[in-house]
């Protein structure tokens, strides 16, 4: 409903206080009922981009003018989902050559190396006490071609057609496409989609070979492609933050007052080379702790 849709002409001639209660009542009404302008705030939560699947939780491009300081306010627990003991999934939609040829091979060490290592570690002091665990990665290959638009739904019915509708309620589901969607201003994001009847993790990890502001360079001689290296950096901002606010859209878990997770406050932010429990080293970027009031790496 918008305010031409009220006539209020009825109104406007004399009347009593009684009518001019009611009018005002009306036009409160109608302005509450108006849509939110894109970029509005609601609740003290930061806007989301307006978009037809507005994801929970998006990394947005590197914005190429310096990197501005975290505001130091800590992230609070409001209750949602934890995953501490998260099984990896990295499901592969897309022709095999519209990857980078070492994305198979990098992002499996990768995952293999993220447990138990001081990176991950630093998921734990959120996690109400658990400790926090990830396993070696399921690959799973979907040959055919990605739309150019996705979803979180379209993300859950991926996942139930290569688990024939019986996901792992503790998986956390990593889809990697070959494409990336035209005009993005994101580089991933996270979500939670419900697929036979249970409800788990997704996110969406576009192909950011070619995107713009994806990428923060090697800025420490590391030897995998631009592309895979890029990638490794996005996942590791959407593992911690799916480990630590695993259904945001639902219930949210650890925010900021600014609505931030654990990886949105520190993001493109880059310290020094990331050694992983498996030996293979990274260049990713800082998560925010609350102990250390700062972005750390371990």
């Amino acid at each position: 409903m918008s305010t031409h849709q009220i006539d209020a002409s009825p109104f406007h001639r004399p009347g009593t206080r009684r009518r001019s209660r009611i009018l005002a009542a009306l036009i409160g009404l109608a302005t509450a009922l108006i849509p939110l302008q894109a970029g509005a705030s609601v609740g003290g939560h930061p806007p989301i981009r307006a978009t037809a699947h507005r994801p929970a939780h998006v990394l947005r491009r590197l914005v190429p003018r310096g990197t501005a300081l975290p505001a130091a306010t800590p992230l609070t627990d409001h209750g949602g989902r934890l995953l501490p003991t998260a099984h990896l999934y990295a499901i592969w939609w897309g022709p095999a050559a519209g990857f980078p040829s070492d994305a198979v091979s990098g992002l499996t060490s990768f995952f293999n190396g993220i447990g138990n290592s001081g990176y991950l570690g630093v998921a734990r002091q959120y996690l109400r006490g658990a400790a926090v665990s990830t396993g070696s990665v399921t690959n799973l290959a979907d040959g055919t071609r990605p739309p150019s638009q996705v979803t979180a739904a379209t993300l859950g019915a991926e996942v139930g057609r290569l688990t024939r509708q019986k996901p792992d309620p503790l998986g956390i589901y990593f889809v990697f496409t070959s494409n990336f969607p035209t005009g993005a201003n994101f580089c991933a994001w996270h979500d939670a989609a419900t697929v036979g009847g249970r409800r788990i993790a997704v996110a969406y990890m576009p192909n950011t070979s070619s995107a713009p502001g994806c990428d923060a360079g090697n800025q420490f001689g590391l030897p995998w492609s631009a592309g895979t290296r890029s990638l490794a950096n996005v996942t590791a901002h959407e593992l911690l933050e799916t480990i630590t606010d695993a259904d945001p859209n639902t219930r949210p878990a650890w925010l900021d007052a600014a609505g931030q997770e654990i990886g949105d406050k520190c993001a493109w932010m880059f310290s020094a080379p990331v050694t992983l429990s498996n030996g293979s080293v990274w260049q990713l970027q800082q998560e925010w702790s609350n102990a250390k009031g700062a972005c750390v790496q371990s």
